[in-house]
């Protein structure tokens, strides 16, 4: 079952937005792999603004991080980044460098 988490600081990503995501994410994923929309998640959690850094500073606060837990062949991955990445960022009007994806690639499957 593909698992996404998004992960941002408390910054009050709406009920809307969090639907809208969700939905661009499961409608890229099925589109890209085919899986039927019943078995695609996205969960989204939120930090506490003191407890996310980058490089070793606060994270912005407009900062989103998207996991996925589904193992993905290179080709599979790098459309759905894309994809995902440029749609987050228009939901939630931020910059694409704002939205960060990270996907696995399956040993393998490279």
């Amino acid at each position: 079952m593909p698992t996404y988490t998004c992960w941002s600081r408390r910054i009050g990503i709406s009920r809307e937005s969090k639907e809208r995501i969700a939905e661009s994410i499961t409608d890229a994923h099925h589109e890209l792999a085919g899986t039927p929309h019943h078995l695609i998640q996205v969960l989204f959690a939120e930090v506490e603004p003191d407890s996310h850094f980058i490089g070793g500073v606060a994270a912005p606060d407009n900062q989103v991080w998207i996991r996925a837990d589904n193992p993905a062949t290179e080709e599979f991955r790098d459309a759905l980044l894309q994809r995902i990445t440029a749609e987050v960022a228009l939901i939630l009007a931020v910059p694409v460098t704002r939205v960060w994806v990270s996907i696995t690639v399956e040993e393998g499957r490279r």
